[in-house]
């Protein structure tokens, strides 16, 4: 570094550099190549440089139309020039990189399906800076509903007074009744007969019961399935903290998200139905409900 004479008078300044250093022990020397009238040093401070990533798109969980060649690209927070590229990944495969700001590249044509696609800055001795990542789905929209109270009477119940009831908008919406992929808990309308709802842990113990002739769950897709209902999913949580009885979730941060026994022994529960004669299909899907969006996305654990 070339630092400026400060004149006869003393007179701090600071100076910064932002360096690259491998992992272990690092010895500092500082040598003095040319002073005509001395000098002085006050400290030495070392902090981490700020390097950071982010997809600047997509962003906010977007979905893409099937066979799809999607365009990633990526901001990287720099300030010490140290990023060499950027690796982009779907999964665990790479599908390319770029060394050239901005940082970008383009997938192949996508089949429908869920992905994960994440991007990680790499310096000149191949470390890992930093990463971030962007989920992507590819395939047609398919759209859910949260009903509307069913009579006047629910609506009161419901405290939803002049929000509606199907019981005066039915025939109204037949374009939306026509083009429903999944329905929330609710008939009305709608011609298609797939249908989840919400389920809560625990009742009033800590582990669900193993019995499917006894376990609530069950009894609620029977009564789901004799209706001529079709369940695929279930929206499902712990609620501990909600009801106050039973055992809270294992992640810090949310209370809701389920414990891997909770979700080995529903898989379990619905083959053991299913055997018995008592559901129509051996497994049902469990989509994870969650209080803090923020903690589920970005907790190692919860995330595992």
């Amino acid at each position: 570094m070339t630092l400026p004479s400060t004149g006869s008078v003393q007179t701090f300044n600071t100076f910064q550099k932002v360096v690259s250093l491998n992992e272990g022990v690092q010895m500092m020397r500082v040598v003095i190549e040319q002073s005509t009238g001395g000098f002085n040093t006050n400290y030495y401070q070392f902090t981490p440089a700020d390097i950071g990533v982010e997809f600047t798109y997509p962003v906010a969980q977007p979905s893409f139309p099937p066979n799809s060649s999607i365009d990633l690209s990526v901001q990287v927070s720099d300030p010490g020039s140290q990023a060499s590229k950027v690796e982009f990944y779907l999964g665990s495969t790479k599908i390319g990189e770029d060394s050239e700001r901005p940082f970008g590249i383009s997938t192949a044509s996508l089949t429908a399906g869920n992905y994960r696609a994440i991007a990680k800055v790499v310096n000149a001795s191949g470390t890992i800076l930093a990463t971030d990542t962007q989920s992507l789905y590819v395939g047609n929209a398919k759209v859910g509903i949260r009903p509307l109270p069913q009579t006047a009477s629910t609506e009161a119940s419901w405290n939803c007074a002049g929000c509606g009831n199907w019981e005066t908008m039915t025939g109204k919406y037949p374009t939306l009744a026509e083009k429903m992929y999944a329905v929330k808990d609710f008939t009305g309308d709608f011609k298609t007969k797939k249908r989840f709802f919400e389920f809560y842990l625990p009742t009033n113990q800590d582990w669900i019961d193993m019995n499917p002739a006894t376990n609530s769950l069950i009894q609620l897709i029977r009564t789901k399935e004799s209706m001529g209902e079709d369940v695929e999913h279930i929206l499902i949580c712990r609620e501990a903290e909600l009801l106050g009885v039973g055992k809270w979730g294992p992640i810090p941060g949310d209370s809701r998200i389920l414990y891997q026994r909770d979700v080995d022994d529903h898989h379990k529960l619905f083959q053991d139905a299913y055997t018995a004669g008592l559901v129509r299909k051996n497994d049902y899907k469990l989509v994870q409900m969650v209080r803090e969006p923020d903690v589920f996305s970005t907790n190692a654990d919860a995330i595992k």
